[in-house]
Order: C-alpha cells, then structure tokens, then sequence
C-alpha cells in the first residue's frame, strides 16, 4: 500500500511525552514493529490490518516554545512545512503554548495544531481570545488516550493536504481565467488586423465584439461557480454534503474552463484566412476514433454517461485526410452529446465508403429542444459553447459539413467528411 507521509513536530518539555508520541504515531517502525506497538497500547493481539497504515508521520521534537518557532521557520525556509503541530500549554521557563501557537500561526497560515493541557492556566474563551477560532486549532486534555491522538494526527494531516490541494486547484484556475481574457484580447487585435475594407471591418468588429462578450461570459460563469464553491469549502459551518457538492463543481466547471480554452484556440485558428493548412496523409480511422474516445472519457465519467463506438469494418481501412480535422469533428461533437444527454449512453457509428467518412452520433434522451439546435450551430449559442460551431467549421474545411436533428426526444449528429482511400492515392 502507498504511504502519505507527513511531517508532525511536538513541543514540550517533557522527554516522556515525546517518547510516547512516537510510539503513539508509530514514528520509524517496520510493519511488525507497528503490530507491537498496537498491541502494546492498546492490549491483547495486534490488529491484522491498521485501516490508517496508508499514512505514516515524520515527528520532529522542540522542547521549548521558542525551539518549536524555530523549527517551523527553517521548515518553511526549506519548503518542508509541517503539517501538524502537538503543542504542551505549560512549558517553564519560556513560551507558554498559547503564545508559541501564536507565533507559530502568524508565521504559517496553514498548519494544524493540538493543544495539549492538563491545566486551566487559560480559559476556552481566552485561549479563542488570543488565537482566534479556527478550524486549525483542537484542543486535548491530558491525560490523553493514544487512539484519540492517532485519530487527531490522521484528520489534521490530511485536512491540511487537501486545503494545499484545494489552493493549487483555486491558483491554476485563476490562470486559466488571465489566460482566457488575453486569448480573448489577442483574438480581437488579430481580426481587427486582417480587415481592410471599412465596410466589412464595422461588421467583422461588430461581430468578433459579440462573439467576445459571449466567450468572456461563457468562461465567467465557470470563474463564478468556482469562486462560490471555494467559498463554501472555506466556510466552516459548512456541512460535509455542501462541502462535497462545492469539490464537484469544481472539478466540473475546472474542465469546462480548460475545455473551453482549447476549443476556442483550435476556432480561432480555423477562422483565420492564414490559418494552418491541411495536412493529407494517409490515416487509420479506428486509430483516430480510439484517440478521441480516450479524449473524452474524463467528461463521460463526469456526466455518468457510457460512449459506444460502432466502427463499421475501419479496422483494417486506411483513408487520406487531415487526422486533426478528423478528431476536432469527431471530438466535437461527442462532447456536446455528452453534455446535452439525460440517459446512460451515447453511440458514435462510423462507416467509410465512395463518400468518404460518415459519423454518426446518437444520444436516446436530450436536453436540447428542437428549436434551439440552429442556434446551437452559433458559437456560444444559447451558453452552449462552441462545440457544433467547431465541428462544422472543421468539416467544412475537409469539403463536408454537419447536421443535427431532434428525433423522439433524442439527439442525432452526423457529419459528412468526403476523402479517398489511402490505396487509390497511392496507386494514382
């Protein structure tokens, strides 16, 4: 089994509690070795399997409070914080522990801490008073039993790795948002560039502004999901079902930013008149198919959807086209049966033939009402994104074109990709 280590530090001034501490955290043990400390604390037979053994706790000791400071200063220096601090009250003739935990929180914003007293030298008001409430800080009496301090170093450690995980996840998704806004901002210097009659760059300007304003808001209402839900994991009044509806959101609408991106890079390069040009070379469709399906999985399982591929006799098939034409189009449109899908599955067929390459792709049961697919077809179209926008400005750069259809409350996709097979371009 993977093991988590974190790193503990205990500050006290009696060598007896450390050496209990580390029998406790089972700090340097082998596996037999843990059985034996198991069984020594707690009695009887060592448990055969210790649920909490995926984690495993690196303890370092301060006898004094200004020790303790110390040593969180040259962790942080180090880039190894610790993630947990045990901390005595009574600790003569230096820092009491109220005092060192406040030093120790101005100086680290996100480790956890235990105080740990047999006295009453504070009242629970007074230490709150000091330190501030706060989810970082518990509190235990002594004498302590050892499962409590085990079950204390297990939670605290590992709710302060997912608020560190939770903080990477907020800073890459701010990025994400400063890098859509310049990708927004270059999209419109360059098209205001390429025009050169005044009629049509009042129009090209008036419809590139439109078309920003949906994509800023589009990708602005992911930003604000995510700020809400962060806000809600911050909260400690949280509940814990709140909690984990906010992570999904997050995670949901984290691939919609990225998604986003990447579709409106892959537009506004098909949209430009010196935008790349095809590349014909001979492809395998089931290899390409096979590439998009494992593109789209992440969002499936999100959705809880199931994807079929139904390839009409392509294994053994080459054909001659644009390989990233050909995934942008078949991408495309998963995606968006994906995201306007109600049931459990959705079938994407392909067959090849003297037209070149037909998709087909079905979901049974739609959100999308048959009045709103035209619309759809426009980028960012009803908040729907640019998923048929995209498909159908890549098809039309193959020779073909898409087309999509409501049919007993379902969603049916095709696309048209005309090309040859490989052998006859070779043979000619």
């Amino acid at each position: 089994m993977d093991r988590t280590t974190f790193r503990i530090l205990l500050i006290d001034d009696h060598e007896a509690i450390h050496a209990d501490f580390r029998k406790i955290l089972r700090v340097g043990d082998t596996a037999s070795a843990l059985d034996a400390a198991a069984a020594d604390f707690f009695g009887g037979e060592a448990p055969k399997e210790d649920p909490a053994s995926a984690l495993s706790f690196e303890l370092d000791s301060a006898m004094q409070g200004q020790e303790g400071f110390a040593k969180i200063e040259q962790a942080l220096r180090e880039g190894r914080p610790y993630a947990l601090v045990f901390c005595d009250v009574r600790m003569p003739p230096g820092w009491d522990g109220v005092e060192t935990l406040a030093h120790v929180f101005a100086a680290d914003p996100d480790v956890q801490a235990v105080l740990c007293t047999a006295f009453s030298d504070y009242t629970y008001e007074q230490t709150i008073s000091r330190l501030g409430l706060s989810s970082r800080l518990l509190i235990l009496k002594k004498p302590f039993d050892p499962v409590e301090v085990r079950q204390l170093a297990a939670a605290q450690t590992e709710k302060w790795a997912a608020a560190r995980r939770l903080d990477k996840l907020v800073k890459d998704l701010t990025a994400a948002e400063h890098e859509a806004r310049a990708l927004a901002k270059s999209l419109e210097m360059t098209n205001l560039a390429l025009l050169t009659d005044k009629a049509t760059a009042e129009a090209q300007a008036a419809a590139q502004h439109d078309l920003l304003g949906r994509f800023v808001e589009y990708l602005g209402d992911s930003v604000a999901a995510i700020e809400r839900s962060n806000e809600v994991l911050r909260t400690d009044a949280s509940s814990e079902a709140a909690r984990a509806s906010a992570a999904r959101t997050i995670t949901w609408n984290a691939g919609r930013l990225s998604d986003g991106l990447a579709e409106a890079r892959t537009y506004g390069q098909l949209v430009q008149r010196d935008g790349p040009q095809m590349v014909s070379e001979p492809f395998s469709p089931a290899e390409v198919f096979a590439r998009v399906l494992e593109r789209i999985e992440g969002l499936a399982q999100l959705r809880e959807i199931d994807v079929v591929a139904l390839e009409d006799g392509l294994d053994q098939q080459r054909l001659l086209g644009d390989t990233h034409l050909v995934e942008v189009v078949a991408t495309s449109l998963l995606r968006f049966a994906i995201l306007q899908s109600d049931a459990g599955r959705v079938s994407l067929r392909a067959r090849s033939g003297a037209f070149g390459l037909r998709l087909e792709i079905s979901a049974p049961a739609a959100r999308i009402a048959p009045d709103e697919l035209s619309l759809a077809f426009e980028p960012f179209g009803g908040g729907e994104g640019l998923a048929l926008a995209l498909s159908r400005r890549a098809a039309q750069r193959l020779g073909g074109d898409v087309e999509a259809s409501c049919e007993d409350g379902g969603l049916v996709l095709a696309a048209r990709l005309p090309m040859m097979a490989a052998v006859e371009r070779r043979a000619a």
